[in-house]
């Protein structure tokens, strides 16, 4: 007659309990991931927005420089002057 830990019953016993630990740790765990994925999307979006907010500015003011009736070449290098910070920043 086998010991209790070598009959089949202890075995199947076991690796239910296994599985029931392994099962509780990621469903503990999975909110924390949840949230952490959230709060890097939400911060992705807003540093997205700043930047969209400051090529939008940058290039409105060259806008502005160019949409002169008289282009001048004062006007051109101004509006090349605005739009470098612009391109460095998206680059």
């Amino acid at each position: 007659m086998p010991l209790f830990y070598q009959t089949i019953w202890f075995r199947l016993g076991g690796a239910l309990a296994a599985c029931a630990l392994i099962w509780g740790g990621y469903r503990l765990r999975m909110p924390h991931v949840v949230a952490r994925y959230q709060l890097v999307g939400q911060e992705r979006a807003r540093l997205t927005r700043e930047i969209h907010d400051l090529l939008l500015q940058g290039f409105a003011g060259v806008v502005l420089q160019l949409d002169q009736p008289e282009v001048s070449k004062d006007h051109l290098d101004r509006a090349l002057e605005q739009a470098d910070p612009s391109l460095r920043e998206a680059g």
